[in-house]
């Protein structure tokens, strides 16, 4: 009975080895993903403030909410929800 089930669990064993190979590898291929233990740095290497808020490229023209100075389309901005602040004073 035992020289009849060896091929078959030979055979499973076989498929798991295969098929979780395939999957790492399927898994590794994927893109959008994080990989644990590697850290991304925040856009043009500025410091993520503590308060919120990200650095973002202005689309329309403004003025700072901080010291009031013109904010120019193209200008590198922190945006904060109701508030943009210049990178002067950000």
């Amino acid at each position: 009975m035992l020289a009849t089930a060896l091929p078959f669990v030979i055979a499973m064993g076989l498929g798991l080895v295969v098929g979780a190979l395939v999957g790492l590898l399927i898994g590794q291929l994927l893109p959008g993903r994080e990989r644990p233990g590697r850290r991304t740095q925040p856009a043009a290497g500025r410091a993520v403030p503590a308060a919120g808020g990200r650095w973002i490229t202005a689309r329309y023209a403004g003025i700072c909410r901080s010291c009031g100075a013109p904010i120019a389309v193209g200008d590198h901005v922190l945006h904060r929800p109701r508030r943009t602040i210049c990178a002067a004073c950000g």
